[in-house]
């Protein structure tokens, strides 16, 4: 199995590259020795995510699950195929379940918190808020709940966050935009 885990190192790094072809071929290699690779097997799951075949993304990341159940990553990554494909129902599920998985995944309290902003639905604000509980610097998440409470005419806290944002980046062409557009 070594040898199998040689070759989804090769892929990471094909893959960090840009070469997609080369790391499915190290990852075929890896699979050829070790059927039941999990790492092999999601690095799989996520190249075809990558190259947007869903539907073949799935199947490895199924795959994964069988192995083992409590894998975040094939939850978080089974979200972002079916965000893709527009089943934004089983996204949501998918990116539950990965927090049940591990309550510290940032990546799927974002995804969540962007299907409910533009559901308009104020659990948005919920899972934003998580999401800055992890990383309370994050500028996308402060953006991301400026722009709801913004649409949501919520326009004085939304004033609160751009301004916070542009305490941390004081150049944030977005936050600058949004709150001459809220001023005028």
């Amino acid at each position: 199995s070594s040898k199998a885990d040689f070759y989804v190192t090769l892929s990471d790094i094909f893959f960090a590259g840009g070469k997609s072809s080369q790391s499915k071929r190290s990852l075929d290699k890896s699979l050829l020795l070790d059927p039941a690779n999990k790492e092999a097997l999601l690095r799989m799951g996520e190249l075809y995510l990558y190259v947007k075949d869903n539907k073949k993304s799935i199947e490895y990341l199924d795959k994964v699950l069988k192995i083992d159940v409590n894998t975040p990553k094939a939850y978080f990554i089974k979200g972002m195929d079916f965000k893709e494909m527009g089943d934004t129902a089983k996204a949501i599920s998918s990116f539950q379940t990965t927090i049940e998985q591990d309550v510290e995944y940032y990546n799927a309290y974002v995804q969540l918190g962007l299907i409910y902003a533009a559901r308009r639905n104020p659990l948005a604000l919920k899972y934003y808020e998580n999401a800055l509980k992890l990383d309370p610097k994050s500028v996308e998440v402060m953006y991301n709940t400026a722009m709801y409470l913004q649409e949501n005419n919520e326009l004085n806290k939304a004033i609160e966050l751009y301004t916070k944002i542009l305490s941390i980046e004081p150049q944030n062409k977005y936050a600058n935009y949004n709150l001459g557009y809220i001023h005028y």
